[in-house]
């Protein structure tokens, strides 16, 4: 498990990582007491871009960046660490 501070607190319980490592996929939850909310993340290696699941609008929004840097720093650090489970999916992603 892995905190990730952005305004509230999300724990990463798993990473989805392509071939090519140009993206990473991070599923987590974030916690307010009773309710659990699941976020998403893409992460674009290449570009440093961080975006989120809007599930409502169904989309991916642009993380902004304040809260870039630490999605960013954070799932870098599981992924490296290995502190949580990473599945490795080949082919390449070009969307």
């Amino acid at each position: 498990m892995v905190n990730i501070t952005t305004g509230q607190a999300v724990v990463l319980k798993h990473l989805v990582v392509f071939d090519n490592e140009s993206k990473i996929f991070a599923a987590g939850r974030e916690d307010y007491g009773t309710k659990h909310t699941l976020r998403l993340y893409l992460i674009n290696t290449h570009t440093g871009d961080v975006y989120t699941r809007n599930g409502q609008a169904e989309a991916w929004q642009s993380v902004a960046d304040a809260e870039r840097q630490s999605i960013s720093d954070t799932v870098y650090h599981a992924y490296r660490g290995r502190h949580i489970p990473v599945y490795r999916i080949r082919g390449q992603f070009d969307a």
